[in-house]
């Protein structure tokens, strides 16, 4: 019994396992074994404590040589240093100065931004980072300044130039020059719009100019120095004598002479223009005719109402139902299905005695196109007309054309030079010795009546 004790005591005083211990001598260690005279009570082992990359930063690591931690090679590191390296305090129980978020990755000052939270943040700029960097504007400093784009507010946004970037690059126009300035066209406003041209874009000089032959037109009208007519997109442009805005708008319907145009929207609604436009009177109309300061219309209902500086003898009113309309220099002719009838200086009260399909005034002359196509004139001498049969007739003081069933273009009166030209034309009209058609494609052409087409 007191051998088998002491046996067991020495076995406890060596760093081995029983089973290490070769041959039967009880009372020797091992021969790798080490006595330690604290065998019964060992040692605790000196812990290797390691960074760790989230919460709680710091861990143990069981095993280390020479500082470095066998399982990931991690070198042995004092706890508050690593909660240094978290942005944390000694203990790890809180952020540092400058820093927030859960895990302390965040800048606490939103002007400041890296690592240290020392660098001024992407949009702000000064000594203490409280103010946008040039370019950058908002509450945080977040967007970019009007005229400026770029992830970096470096650089001036599409439309405008500048070195503020505070004005609207050629082209351009609007409060944030984000449309095309008048006459601009393209992604890029690089181009010039339909009816202008030059390097400013600048609009056409006049109605079949060569240099706008990519305008297309449905319907033109003149007289008296100005010509006008509606495109394919029915935006209204005027050439000679009547100032338009730069966007006069879309119509269906216009009228022209002198100064005075007027035109009809979709839904019947007068507007006319002019250095001094006249103001018409409220309703829908379904037909217009303009003269020297006045002009007139053919209400739903077939009335005439006129407005403006009435000629003497032109009404303000007179009951219909009216068809046909027209209007020259001082007069205004209506028609419906019998004789026309006219107000005014220069035609006759009653020019024809018989029905009319259209009617073509200008200056003091009224000419009327017949049911057989025949076209017959009065208010001037040297206006009879050629023999012929036609489709369509335009008149401006002493010259009037008309086009025959085959598109064909007749002209006469006491200064027409050139009697008309082949075609085939659309459409036609007369203003101030000169005339203008449409070909069959929209695109116009004018020339002088004293001259070769």
């Amino acid at each position: 019994m007191r051998f088998a004790l002491l046996f067991a005591l020495t076995l406890a005083a060596c760093e081995v396992p029983v089973a290490s211990v070769p041959g039967p001598e009880p009372d020797a260690c091992a021969p790798d074994a080490v006595a330690d005279d604290d065998a019964l009570e060992p040692a605790a082992p000196t812990p290797c404590w390691v960074c760790a990359p989230a919460a709680p930063f710091v861990r143990a690591c069981a095993d280390s040589v020479d500082g470095e931690c066998l399982a990931d090679g991690a070198a042995c590191r004092p706890p508050s240093e690593c909660c240094l390296a978290a942005n944390r305090t000694h203990d790890c129980a809180a952020c540092l100065p400058g820093f927030t978020g859960p895990d302390c990755r965040q800048c606490a000052d939103p002007g400041r931004a890296g690592p240290t939270c020392r660098d001024c943040a992407l949009g702000f700029d000064g000594p203490d980072c409280g103010q946008c960097a040039p370019g950058f504007a908002g509450p945080d400093c977040a967007f970019c300044q009007p005229g400026f784009a770029g992830v970096r507010c470096d650089r001036c946004q599409v439309g405008f130039e500048g070195e503020a970037c505070d004005r609207c690059r050629p082209g351009f126009a609007g409060d944030d020059c984000n449309q095309c300035a008048v006459g601009f066209a393209g992604d890029d406003c690089e181009r010039c719009a339909p009816g202008f041209t030059g390097p400013d874009c600048a609009p056409c000089p006049d109605l079949g100019d060569p240099a706008c032959d990519d305008l297309r037109f449905t319907t033109v009208v003149a007289g008296g120095g100005t010509r006008c007519g509606l495109d394919d997109g029915d935006v209204l442009r005027c050439y000679g004598a009547v100032p338009l805005p730069a966007t006069p708008g879309r119509f269906a319907q216009v009228a022209a002479r002198g100064d005075v145009v007027c035109a009809l929207n979709a839904a019947g609604r007068p507007r006319c223009f002019g250095a001094a436009p006249l103001a018409p009177p409220p309703g829908a109309f379904e037909r217009l005719a303009a003269g020297a300061d006045f002009a007139c219309g053919l209400e739903a209902g077939g009335d005439l109402r006129c407005w403006g500086q009435r000629p003497p003898g032109v009404p303000a009113w007179f009951r219909g139902p009216w068809r046909l309309l027209s209007a020259g220099r001082a007069h205004v002719c209506v028609a419906a299905e019998g004789a026309p009838q006219c107000w005014g200086d220069g035609p006759p009260t009653r020019p024809f005695d018989t029905p009319v399909d259209q009617l073509a005034s200008g200056g003091d002359v009224l000419c009327a196109l017949a049911p057989d196509g025949s076209v017959g004139c009065t208010g001037a001498p040297g206006m009879t007309a050629p023999p012929g049969t036609y489709e369509a007739i335009a008149v401006d003081g002493d010259a009037a054309c008309a086009l025959d069933a085959v598109g064909a273009m007749r002209c006469w009166g006491p200064a027409v030079q050139v009697a008309g030209a082949a075609g085939p034309f659309a459409a036609l009209a007369v203003d101030d010795g000169r005339a203008c058609a449409l070909d069959l494609d929209g695109q116009a052409r004018c020339w002088p009546l004293a001259a070769a087409p």
